[in-house]
């Protein structure tokens, strides 16, 4: 989906889009936001370790390193495919 972002006090923060990739087993995320910081963040899920994992990019060239994000806990340890 892509939708506008907007801060508690309702300031524009930015905008973000996230689609499904490769048959929906992977989704990737594209933030801009006003002051013009950009990221990009690919999704997958880790069958093994039962959770999704986020990699992150941004135009300062920061890469974090996988991070986990909570999974609905159906399926555990099954392919994840949108």
């Amino acid at each position: 989906g892509r939708w506008e972002v907007f801060t508690a006090d309702g300031k524009k923060a930015g905008e973000n889009t996230i689609e499904a990739i490769d048959s929906g087993c992977a989704l990737i995320e594209r933030w801009r936001g006003n002051g013009g910081f950009t990221g990009t963040s690919l999704n997958s899920w880790d069958a093994q370790a039962r959770q999704w994992r986020q990699h992150w990019i941004d135009k300062r060239a920061i890469h974090l390193a996988p991070q986990s994000l909570e999974s609905d806990g159906g399926d555990a340890g099954q392919a994840r495919c949108l």
